[in-house]
């Protein structure tokens, strides 16, 4: 029961007193105390912020009323040092601190104390309002201002690197700022089958020491789809929170053997466009309830992340363009310049060609009598050319053995083989060299055929080669069965197109034997003309 207004040790209740003028003008909530810490008044405003009466209030020590526990011994003691001594650390100042309603709820308020002499004694007015919104909307600010900071953070490193694992850090360290959680972990997804989130070696721990027993349950633990605060994560592309793992039916690490010092949980994921590249997890050793302003916030911070995996794969992809670029850059020089070469080439042997018909012609006519011996000669000398020259495209204008050669020259009269003898060793020669053997073969053949070997039934023609220690060739074309042969009375084309072929264009040698039984030519062709020929060229 309240004591009487009479009977309290403070002043009593003067309806003209300045401080009961101040109890009936103030906004704030005013409560007068006498040096004893009773409560000799208090007005509606009071009443409205602690719950309790002014009936019930009065001749109570304000100290049970309105200040926790935990301060009370610090107050009584500041009281009793300012009556004995005058010294004050509160008195006359505004300052905040930490008042209790009576229904048990701390709230913070803003107070100032004033000391006040009286008749009847000396007496404290103190002054209070309740900052419980202004302290939670700077709780806001402070929260919002975290997130942007995260955000920027991330947002900074998502354009200044390439490296997934350097964001992911940054990731991690900007969520342990803006959540005070302990302990954080990156779960990433696998690129082979089948796939799973797979632990990583990126953690953030604020307290290195700890946590031992859940990082090891972490290092040894995957999750498919929808399994575990990962998984689900994962399948569902949405941020988790649990409040309390040992309740959670879906996480499969509180069953670990150990105690896993862990009791919160959220998880986040990284996405790249519309795929989750990894889940963001971090860990509170107390539990705390959901954030959905939070989580919200964690979404963004994910999707700026997976903005460094999808920027990564997009520079990768324009290197290998532009490396491929290059190459085709590259062929296509190649190409032009092989064009050219080609361009050049065909200039040079078509001219050459034209030069070879051109002189052919010209001597073909200078030894015919008639139209129709030229043309017959001239003919099957182009035949004999194109020949050649058919032999050369085959192996792409590269070295060409000297059999095939032969055996291209002697197709007309390979019919004959009883006649022929033909055989030498494995001789290669090159373009130019293969076209001049060409007509001196085709020369030679023609003469066989009109006046020598093949122009009779018993005649023989012998054509053999070897390769000398010089490594030059020699060639020994041999008829016989014809009867004696005696040298030409006059030298004819075929004759001085024989020797300018062998000395001019090969630089070799040439000999003609005239026999008894028919004619032997030797050819001796040096090195230069076949010295590319070692191995056949594909």
């Amino acid at each position: 029961m309240t004591p009487p207004i009479s009977s309290l040790s403070g002043p009593s209740p003067d309806p003209d007193s300045a401080w009961r003028l101040v109890l009936d003008t103030a906004l704030d909530a005013v409560i007068v105390m006498d040096r004893s810490g009773a409560v000799v008044d208090w007005n509606e405003n009071a009443t409205a912020i602690f719950g309790w009466s002014r009936d019930e209030t009065l001749g109570r020590n304000m100290s049970d009323l309105i200040i926790p526990l935990r301060f009370r011994e610090a107050h009584t003691e500041g009281l009793r040092r300012f009556l004995e001594t005058g010294e004050a650390k509160v008195l006359r100042r505004r300052i905040e601190i930490w008042a209790l309603r009576r229904t048990g709820e701390e709230f913070p308020v803003e107070l100032s104390i004033s000391p006040m002499a009286e008749e009847d004694g000396l007496i404290f007015v103190g002054f209070l309002r309740d900052i419980s919104e202004r302290r939670s909307a700077e709780r806001q600010r402070e929260e919002h201002a975290l997130k942007m900071e995260a955000l920027y953070r991330t947002i900074s490193i998502a354009a200044e690197t390439i490296s997934l694992d350097d964001a992911l850090q940054v990731c991690l360290a900007s969520v342990h700022k803006l959540t005070g959680w302990p302990l954080g972990h990156v779960y990433l997804a696998s690129e082979t089958a089948p796939v799973r989130l797979l632990p990583s070696r990126i953690w953030f721990s604020s307290r290195p020491d700890e946590f031992a027993e859940f990082r090891s349950a972490t290092a040894v633990t995957s999750f498919a789809p929808g399994e575990g605060l990962p998984g689900r994560v994962w399948s569902g592309r949405e941020p988790e929170w649990i409040a309390d793992v040992a309740t959670d039916p879906n996480f499969p690490r509180a069953k670990w053997p150990k105690r896993i010092e862990v009791k919160s949980a959220l998880g986040f994921p990284i996405m790249s466009e519309d795929r989750v590249i990894a889940v963001i997890e971090f860990f509170s050793e107390a539990a705390v309830e959901p954030d959905f302003d939070l989580l919200l916030t964690l979404r963004a911070i994910g999707q700026q992340v997976g903005r460094v995996f999808e920027r990564r794969h997009a520079e990768e992809a324009l290197r290998e363009h532009a490396t491929s670029l290059e190459i085709e850059i590259d062929e296509r020089k190649r190409a032009q310049a092989h064009q050219k070469l080609l361009l050049a080439e065909v200039d040079h042997r078509v001219k050459n060609m034209l030069a070879v018909v051109t002189a052919i012609a010209s001597q073909t006519a200078r030894n015919s009598d008639t139209i129709d011996t030229f043309s017959q000669n001239f003919l099957a000398r182009l035949h004999a050319l194109s020949g050649a020259h058919s032999l050369l495209t085959e192996r792409n204008w590269k070295a060409t053995s000297l059999s095939d050669l032969v055996e291209k020259v002697l197709s007309p009269y390979l019919m004959l083989d009883s006649q022929l003898d033909i055989g030498g060793p494995l001789v290669w020669l090159q373009p130019k060299a293969a076209l001049s053997v060409s007509m001196v073969m085709h020369e030679l053949l023609t003469n066989a055929a009109k006046y020598g070997a093949l122009s009779v039934p018993k005649g023989r023609l012998s054509i053999q080669w070897t390769t000398g220690a010089n490594g030059e060739t020699r060639i020994r074309w041999c008829e016989i069965g014809v009867g004696p042969v005696s040298p030409p009375s006059r030298r004819g084309f075929g004759s001085a197109m024989i020797n300018a072929s062998v000395r001019h264009e090969l630089k070799g040698q040439v000999a003609v034997n005239y026999g008894p039984d028919g004619v032997e030519v030797d050819l001796v062709i040096p090195l230069s003309a076949s010295e590319e020929s070692s191995q056949p060229c594909a």
